[in-house]
């Protein structure tokens, strides 16, 4: 699955609908439609930080020193 896990996918926070959520309100501030804008602007951020946050949850290894990805490569 892209974009992260599917407990987040459950909530229609797929990247495309994220992206196509921030072109909307793209769309309305040059058309002087703030009213519409700033608040998908807003949600659209802070459903990316929370979706951030649950993938950085995801992919950090609680048994390794200082929180190491799981997925690193560099040596130890």
């Amino acid at each position: 699955m892209r974009g992260g896990t599917a407990r987040t996918h459950r909530r229609g926070d797929y990247r495309d609908t994220l992206s196509s959520r921030n072109n909307l309100a793209g769309a309305y501030q040059p058309a002087g439609d703030l009213g519409r804008a700033n608040p998908l602007y807003e949600q659209t951020l802070a459903d990316r930080q929370r979706v951030l946050a649950e993938q950085a949850e995801f992919w950090l290894c609680e048994d390794e020193p200082g929180g190491r990805p799981r997925n690193t490569s560099a040596p130890r």
